[in-house]
C-alpha cells in the first residue's frame, strides 16, 4: 500500500526536527531539547541530499485523492524545499556567522522562555546545548570565508557574540532556583562563554578581510518570489510595484501632513511626532504593555476574536543577544505542540554599550505615536 501523504509529512517533519532541533523546541516538540544542529561539511551535504529527495517525493504527488488541506500542505513543503535549493549555491554557511551563533543562543533561551518542562529537565537540556556551543563555533571558524562573508553580517555577529558571552556566563545560571542546577549551568555556561570569546576574536580578524556582498542577486530573488513565495512576478516587477506604492504613499502622506500641520513635508511632521517618545527603554516597555493590553481589551469588547481561557501576552525586553541584530519589535508564539497559551512580545531594547545618542534614536523610532500601531500589529489582533 502506498504511503499516505499525511504519513509522509510526519516523516518529513521528524527528519527536519532532527536536523534543526531548536526549531522543534520552539514549537514544543519533545525529544530534541538537548541537541543543536550539526554544521560539519558532511552534515551540510547530507541535508542537501535529503532536501532534494523530499522535494522529488512531494512534487510527484498529484492532486487526485488529496483534500484541499493536503494540497496546501504539499504545496507549502514543495515551495519551502524549492527555496532551500534556490539559496543553496549562495552558501550562507560560508557567509553569515549568525548561522553558528543563533542555535546556541536561541536554543538555550527558548527553553526557559516557555518553561514547558520541569526545571531540572530544562537545566539538563540547557547544559547539553551550552556544552555543544564550542563545537558549533569551531565549525563556523572552519567554514566562514572572508571572500564571501559580508562585513555587515560580521559586524552584526560581533555584537551578537558579545551579548552571548554575558548571556551564557551570567544570565543563564540565574534562570533556575536549585543551587546544584545553577552550578551545573554556570560550569557549562563558562565553557560556552569562553567559546564565544574565542569566536569574537575570530570575527574581529575576519572583519578586516571580509569583502563579500550581502545581496543575494536579482536572479535568486526572482526565483524565490516565483517558486518559494508563489508570486506571479520576479524582482524587476517587484521593484516597479514598490516604486508605484511608494509614490502613492508619498502623495498620501503629503496630503495628510498638509491637513495636520499645513505643510507637505511629511518627513518633518513625522520627526516632530517622533520627538514625543518614552524617556527610557524601560518606559518604552511600559508604554508597549499599556497599549498591548488596551488593544486586547478592544478586541474583546468588540467581539473581533475569541480569547481562549488562559491566553496571555507578556511584554518583555528583547533578549540581549537579539538586540544587535533586530532593531524592531517581535513576537514569539506559544509552542504549538504544547498546551501553553502564553505569547511573548519583545520590545526592541538597544544593545549593551549603545551610546546615549543612539538610544535616543531608538526611542524616537518607538514614539508614542507609533507604539499603538506596532502593538496592534505584533499582539492583538496581531
Amino acid at each position: 500500500m502506498a504511503e499516505s501523504i499525511d504519513a509522509l509529512i510526519d516523516r518529513y517533519l521528524v527528519e527536519r526536527w532532527r536536523e534543526y532541533p531548536v526549531a522543534a523546541t520552539s514549537i514544543g516538540v519533545d525529544g530534541y531539547d538537548d541537541k543543536l544542529t550539526d554544521y560539519s561539511l558532511e552534515a551540510i551535504e547530507r541535508r542537501h541530499s535529503l532536501e532534494d529527495t523530499w522535494l522529488s517525493r512531494f512534487a510527484a504527488i498529484a492532486d487526485d485523492g488529496l483534500s484541499l488541506d493536503q494540497q496546501i500542505d504539499r504545496d507549502l513543503i514543495v515551495s519551502t524545499l524549492r527555496g532551500m535549493q534556490i539559496m543553496r549555491d549562495w552558501e550562507v554557511w560560508k557567509r553569515d556567522p549568525a548561522t553558528y551563533l543563533g542555535p546556541g543562543l536561541t536554543g538555550v533561551f527558548v527553553l526557559f522562555l516557555h518553561r514547558i518542562r520541569p526545571e531540572r529537565e530544562l537545566a539538563d537540556a540547557a547544559v547539553a546545548r551550552l556544552r555543544a556551543v564550542p563545537r558549533l563555533l569551531e565549525q563556523g571558524k572552519a567554514h566562514l570565508d572572508p571572500a564571501l562573508a559580508s562585513p555587515i553580517f560580521i559586524e552584526r555577529a560581533i555584537g551578537q557574540c558579545r551579548a552571548g558571552i554575558t548571556y551564557a556566563r551570567t544570565l543563564v545560571p540565574a534562570e533556575v532556583s536549585d543551587p546544584d542546577d545553577r552550578a551545573r549551568l554556570a560550569e557549562a555556561g563558562e565553557l560556552a562563554a569562553q567559546a564565544y570569546e574565542n569566536f569574537l576574536d575570530f570575527l574581529t580578524k575576519l572583519l578586516a578581510d571580509a569583502s563579500g556582498p550581502f545581496a543575494i542577486g536579482e536572479e535568486r530573488y526572482s526565483a524565490l518570489l516565483l517558486e518559494k513565495e508563489k508570486l506571479s512576478y520576479g524582482a524587476h516587477e517587484m521593484r516597479e510595484r514598490g516604486r508605484a506604492a511608494f509614490a502613492d504613499i508619498d502623495a498620501d502622506m503629503a496630503r495628510r501632513a498638509n491637513d495636520l500641520k499645513g505643510t507637505k513635508d511629511w518627513r518633518a511632521v513625522l520627526e516632530e511626532l517622533h520627538s514625543d517618545h518614552p524617556a527610557t527603554p524601560d518606559a518604552m516597555r511600559d508604554a508597549y504593555e499599556e497599549w498591548t493590553m488596551r488593544a486586547r481589551q478592544f478586541t474583546v469588547d468588540r467581539g473581533l476574536v475569541t480569547m481562549p481561557d488562559g491566553e496571555q501576552c507578556l511584554v518583555q525586553p528583547s533578549p540581549p543577544f537579539q538586540r544587535p541584530v533586530l532593531a524592531v519589535a517581535s513576537y514569539n508564539s506559544p509552542p504549538a505542540f504544547k498546551p501553553s497559551l502564553t505569547g511573548h512580545f519583545f520590545v526592541p531594547f538597544p544593545p549593551e554599550g549603545t551610546s546615549d545618542d543612539d538610544v535616543q534614536k531608538r526611542l524616537q523610532t518607538n514614539s508614542h505615536t507609533i507604539i499603538p500601531t506596532i502593538a496592534v500589529h505584533e499582539a492583538y489582533p496581531g
